[in-house]
């Protein structure tokens, strides 16, 4: 039995067999875990490009609210609703940044231990 814990880790070396039954469940296996395989890689690379593609508007957004949060014709009643719209900016950007995290640590560009801000 091989014990798999990413499908980027499986052994798809065949397993000798004198039944043709066994042979062709071996390689079905094979195939399904290669389609596997391609699949998480495309759900990490769409992962990691949503997060970049996200990240940059949300940069806009917070910069923009801070231009008018210091503009003093920016009435205090207003002022408070940016404030609370840049703290909901903030909290979706660790959002998003976690998920890049992620991305990265699945695809082994940073270390499973590497502590996150």
């Amino acid at each position: 039995m091989k014990d798999v814990q990413h499908p980027g880790a499986y052994d798809y070396t065949p397993v000798k067999s004198s039944t043709s039954e066994f042979a062709h469940l071996d390689k079905s296996i094979n195939e399904m875990m290669h389609k596997l395989q391609v699949t998480f890689e495309m759900e990490r690379e769409f992962i990691m490009n949503v997060s970049h593609e996200i990240l940059t508007p949300i940069s806009i957004l917070k910069n923009r609210l801070e231009n008018l949060i210091n503009d003093p014709a920016v009435p205090d009643h207003v002022i408070e609703r940016m404030i609370d719209s840049q703290k909901t900016f903030s909290r979706l950007t660790k959002v998003v940044r976690s998920l890049l995290y992620i991305s990265k640590i699945e695809n082994a560009q940073f270390a499973k231990t590497k502590v996150l801000n």
